[in-house]
């Protein structure tokens, strides 16, 4: 069995013939094969000439000597190539693979102005028809019909033109007189049936035509009087539901205030001449304002 020598200790040992590798390296133990592809190289750094550590795999893929990202895009950018703008004459570096003729979107827009574009026209002078100021337009433009300097002469312009009956969607106007306050005015056509000549006087009109019985949810208005053993009969309620509302269970105590007394089945139901059945302790039950109100309105109900 021939013996070799490790190539990164040096200790000398036996290899089998067919486990040496010819053109590589040969090394006693897989702990010297790691440490060797581990062991790197110093190179000095192609930019800032600092020397730095790189590992051998680094260096077998070819990479650049440099000892950071920093130097590697200085060294980068000191290699591109020095061109003259043709606008302002000004030195710039652009990368090799592009040719330019200009250091900034400025420069290129200044050449680019007037006759400097291989696509200009020369302009034509127009005069505005409201303002009368001078203005110039490609011919394009003025071919379309343009009349106008700028928008706010346009918009003056229409309104004045096309006021009143001499735009072509005029419709002619009905006088009216304001049903609530008497004075005139005139509505389209489609507004014929309008009554009144603002929402103010709309508002007036309806609180007085929508009120009282006139109204759609009228209920015959508030009952003031429930007879003359009405507190009797609402002391006798609270006592009975322990003075707690039925629907929350609050009691008087936490809300430092009496419960209202409701009647299950409106008190108007009844009237006044049958007012022993309507405060009849079965058609009474103690409720928080809170609940009470809610109950009138309908959105809670009773247990």
């Amino acid at each position: 069995m021939p013996v070799i020598k490790c190539e990164y200790c040096g200790k000398e040992f036996n290899q089998p013939s067919d486990k040496i590798k010819h053109n590589e390296y040969n090394y006693c133990s897989r702990i010297c094969a790691g440490a060797a592809r581990r062991r790197g190289q110093v190179l000095r750094c192609k930019m800032c000439g600092k020397e730095f550590y790189r590992s051998r795999a680094h260096i077998s893929k070819g990479k650049p000597p440099f000892c950071s990202r920093a130097c590697s895009y200085a060294y980068r950018r000191s290699q591109r190539p020095t061109w003259i703008c043709e606008t302002c004459g000004k030195d710039f570096t652009s990368p090799p693979s592009k040719t330019r003729k200009y250091c900034s979107n400025e420069c290129r827009a200044e050449a680019f102005k007037g006759e400097g574009n291989p696509i200009y026209v020369e302009p034509i002078e127009i005069v505005c028809d409201y303002c009368g100021k001078q203005f110039s337009v490609p011919p394009s433009v003025a071919e379309r019909g343009k009349r106008f300097c700028s928008k706010e002469c346009m918009s003056e312009a229409m309104r004045t033109e096309f006021a009143g009956d001499k735009n072509p969607n005029w419709v002619e106007h009905i006088d009216k007189i304001c049903e609530e306050c008497g004075k005139p005015f005139n509505v389209p056509p489609s507004e014929e049936g309008r009554r009144f000549c603002s929402r103010e006087c709309w508002n007036k009109a309806r609180s007085k035509e929508i009120c009282g019985e006139n109204h759609p949810r009228w209920n015959g208005g508030k009952v003031t009087y429930y007879g003359p053993n009405w507190h009797r009969q609402r002391r006798k309620a609270r006592k009975r539901d322990d003075y707690t509302c039925q629907v929350c269970n609050a009691t008087e105590e936490q809300l430092e205030r009496e419960h209202d007394v409701h009647h299950i089945i409106p008190f108007r139901e009844f009237g006044i001449e049958r007012y022993k059945e309507a405060n009849a302790l079965s058609n009474l039950v103690s409720l928080c304002a809170t609940c009470h109100r809610n109950v009138e309105e309908g959105n809670i109900s009773l247990p």
